[in-house]
């Protein structure tokens, strides 16, 4: 949980096997995250997907690489809250779950 206006980088961080979720929608403050499609590959697997949820509000962001991430078009909705699927370019079983309240940016 990211609270009072939080920065993570998880980008080389490594390790994330056992994360499934990060939520930053538990304050008012304005997050942000940067994670690589290596990170995602690093939490476990799921039938083969690495798949990692992003929850946050409105003023909440995340800082993704647009050489490793496409928007699929799908919109999924799990545990009450709707998601916008992003799948890695190169790398089919890397998956992003990114509530559509959080701002995303491509860098």
């Amino acid at each position: 949980v990211l609270t009072g206006g939080d920065n993570l980088d998880l980008s080389g961080l490594g390790n994330l096997a056992q994360v499934k979720t990060i939520d930053m929608a538990t304050d008012t403050s304005a997050n942000t995250l940067k994670l690589t499609l290596a990170d995602v590959l690093s939490t476990a697997s799921t039938d083969g997907v690495h798949t990692l949820a992003l929850i946050g509000g409105d003023n909440d962001k995340v800082l993704l690489d647009e050489a490793q991430w496409m928007g699929s078009g799908d919109v999924l909705t799990q545990s009450g809250y709707t998601f916008a699927v992003f799948n890695g370019v190169n790398d089919a079983s890397a998956q992003l779950l990114i509530h559509q309240q959080l701002l995303h940016s491509f860098h």
